[in-house]
Order: C-alpha cells, then sequence, then structure tokens
C-alpha cells in the first residue's frame, strides 16, 4: 500500500509509515506494528514536551521488536520507542543502570506506560551505527571487538535476582533452571533439531545445559543482561554509544556467548568472538566450558530464528563456527 505524508491532526506531520516484515513468522508483529501508530500519535498529543510545536514523525524501519519513532521539532530530535510485546519492560531500567555505571548509552527522557504498553523517550544519537560505518573486517583489524568486550563486563556489574525477561517489575524465573528448561527455550531447541540445522555434531546441548546448570550451582543471582549486543545496536561515537537491548536478567556468560554469536553470525569472523571473548575476561580466567556451552545454547536460539526467515548466510557461519 502506497503511503503519502499525511497531516494527522494539527502540528503533527508522519512522514513515513511501519515498515512491515515480508516473513510469516512476522505476521503477528506486523499488525501489533500498525495498531501502535495511533498511540504514536496520542502520545504526541498530549505530551507536554511537544505542546504548541510543528512535530515530524519518521519511522525508524531497522529492528522487529520495537516500534521506533524519530520526533522532529525545531528545536531538538527525540527517539520514542514501544516494544511490540506489551509484557516487554525494563529497557528504562537497564539504560540507567549502565549509564551510573559509565557505559554511554541514550539519555531517558522519561518512560512508563501509554495504552497498556511500556514506551521510552529518549534523545536522539546523531551518529552512524557501527555495522554502517564499518566492515566486519574492519571491526576486527582496529579491535573493536576487545573494546565492545570490555563495555559489556562493565555492564554485567549490577547485580539482580531471579532470570529472564522483567514482567511486572520483577523476572520471570527465580531460578536459572527455571529460564533454561522453560518452553521458550525448549521450543527453538526442538525447531533447530527437528529441521536438521544442527546436530550433535555441532556439540551436545544436553552437556551444555549440564555445563550450565552446574555453573550456576542454584544461584538465583544474576545482572543486567543486553541480550542483543553486536555493532547493528551500537553507534559509531567516542566512546561507543550502547543502544536498544532486548533486557533480560541473566549469567553473564549467557549475555557474551549471544554476543558472540551475533558477531560470527553477522560477520562469518570468528577473530570478532575471540576478541569479546578478550576483552571480556581482560587476561582473567574463565571457564572455557561454561562459555562454550552459553555459545552453543545462543546458537540453537538464534539459528531458531535466522531459520525461519530463511538468513541461511547467517546459520553457515555458526555452523562452521561450531565445527572448529
Amino acid at each position: 500500500m502506497d503511503f503519502k505524508p499525511e497531516k494527522i491532526e494539527a502540528g503533527i506531520i508522519f512522514n513515513n509509515e511501519p515498515r512491515l516484515s515480508e516473513h510469516e513468522a512476522d505476521k503477528e508483529l506486523n499488525t501489533k506494528r500498525l495498531e501502535l501508530v495511533p498511540v504514536v500519535r496520542d502520545f504526541i498529543s498530549t505530551h507536554e514536551r511537544f505542546q504548541g510545536q510543528s512535530v515530524t514523525v519518521t519511522f525508524n524501519n531497522t529492528g522487529i521488536a520495537s516500534l521506533v519513532s524519530i520526533i522532529e521539532t525545531p528545536n531538538d530530535k527525540t527517539v520514542l520507542k514501544i516494544p511490540l510485546d506489551p509484557k516487554c519492560e525494563g529497557e528504562a531500567l537497564f539504560l540507567k543502570a549502565w549509564n551510573e555505571l559509565g557505559v554511554t548509552v541514550p539519555k531517558v527522557i522519561n518512560d512508563g506506560l501509554i495504552a497498556g504498553n511500556h514506551y521510552i523517550l529518549m534523545d536522539y544519537i546523531q551518529a552512524e551505527i557501527l555495522r554502517d560505518s564499518n566492515t566486519y573486517e574492519q571491526l576486527v583489524k582496529k579491535g573493536t571487538f576487545t573494546e565492545m568486550g570490555r563495555i559489556l563486563r562493565r555492564m554485567h556489574m549490577p547485580r539482580a535476582e531471579g532470570f529472564g525477561r522483567i514482567t511486572n517489575g520483577k523476572a520471570k524465573y527465580v531460578e536459572f533452571r527455571d529460564w533454561l528448561e522453560s518452553d521458550y527455550i525448549a521450543k527453538n531447541i526442538r525447531y533447530v533439531r527437528e529441521n536438521g540445522v544442527l546436530s550433535d555434531e555441532h556439540g551436545s546441548i544436553q552437556t551444555a545445559f549440564e555445563t550450565l546448570l552446574s555453573h550456576m550451582r542454584g544461584s538465583a543471582t544474576s545482572t543486567y543482561c543486553h541480550n542483543d549486543f553486536f555493532p547493528n545496536n551500537i553507534f559509531d561515537t567516542d566512546p561507543l554509544t550502547i543502544f536498544d537491548p532486548d533486557p533480560s536478567l541473566n549469567d553473564g556468560y549467557i549475555d557474551l556467548g549471544r554476543s558472540i554469536i551475533m558477531a560470527v553470525g553477522y560477520g562469518g569472523l570468528p577473530e570478532a568472538g575471540t576478541q569479546l571473548t578478550k576483552g571480556y575476561f581482560d587476561d582473567e580466567s574463565f571457564d572455557q566450558s561454561t562459555l562454550r556451552s552459553a555459545i552453543l545454547l545462543n546458537s540453537h536460539l538464534k539459528v531458531a530464528r535466522w531459520h525461519k526467515v530463511k538468513n541461511f548466510k547467517n546459520i553457515t557461519n555458526i555452523q562452521r563456527y561450531l565445527m572448529q
């Protein structure tokens, strides 16, 4: 459907419409994305920050889990982010905690609920995204992934209780085992195995479970995990600006393993994973079996999604990586 810039009401102009995914797996997300457009309009109409101003709204058509609107007035730009899942919360909390630790993140202006959906209004960052300003080869050559590893370690300093996404102000699961044995993880592992994407030749998922459970030893202590920490969600600033987390409480090894899989999957360079590990542990000794298990677990979770949207290049990169 063609979309023309339309003056929705006095002072508010929408430049475009949200981009819809062509994948059948995202059909429900497409519906939610369109349903949130009038919510954005109502938010701007009633927010004191925008009263009496000419406002232009442009939807940022990257990402799949949120509706992101760039709101521009004659004086400044801000970003309004609304997760498509009404139960998804915690981003503002995480960004504020990381900011207090000296990690560069977008400034949170305010956050809360609109029409039953969590939202966050934050400063607009005038910079290129790291994945657009550099190739993965350039990032490896410059040692950027090592720097990212150091930043991720700092982001994991805050301690929390429980595991998984935050719902109603607390983690969904009390114990690590509950998260690891959740329906979500079981469903993705089953999908990957039944479709022959990964098998035991890439690593035993059962052994990975046992190793991770042994590592946690029943601990209920977790940390603030980004859960999507790779060059697509980092601005090329000095220092690097971290944004767009998929906020989740978990063990640091799990988040590091996921970041390695994202970097290797998209870039195809094992060196990216090596640098992330080096930066994260900074020459400290670490449990290689636990990290390997976290990498294997996250491989199943990401590959399931990539297979559904036919991202076979990323899958091949991970298959090769796990066979090393």
